[in-house]
């Protein structure tokens, strides 16, 4: 999970090519031209933390080793973990209310 919301950052690290290489691009405008991939990114990051407080509400309660019948439902929770930077773009970056309802679903 934690790898996950590190994985967050890429798009906002490709994103910042200009600013690195000093090509006339400053921070305030970098920021204003990226504030949906950043506010996606922070979204994301907020929901995995989220997911991420409850999974372990939910193990500690378990004395000694889990398990491994348990991987049954870790794996799917695992996978929707890191689809949610997809469903994150997905969500803020189209516009289209005629399915907002897949949106929602995917989310």
């Amino acid at each position: 999970v934690a790898i996950s919301m590190t994985l967050l950052i890429l798009p906002l690290m490709e994103s910042s090519a200009e600013l690195r290489k000093g090509g006339g691009i400053t921070a305030i405008e970098y920021f204003q031209e990226n504030e949906v991939l950043l506010g996606t990114m922070a979204l994301s990051f907020c929901v995995v933390a989220l997911q991420w407080k409850a999974h372990d509400s939910l193990y500690s309660y378990i004395e000694g080793e889990i398990p491994s019948s348990f991987m049954v439902f870790t794996a799917p929770w695992l996978l929707s973990i890191a689809f949610m930077p997809v469903a994150s773009v997905l969500f803020v970056l189209n516009k289209d209310e005629s399915d907002r309802l897949a949106k929602s679903a995917v989310y």
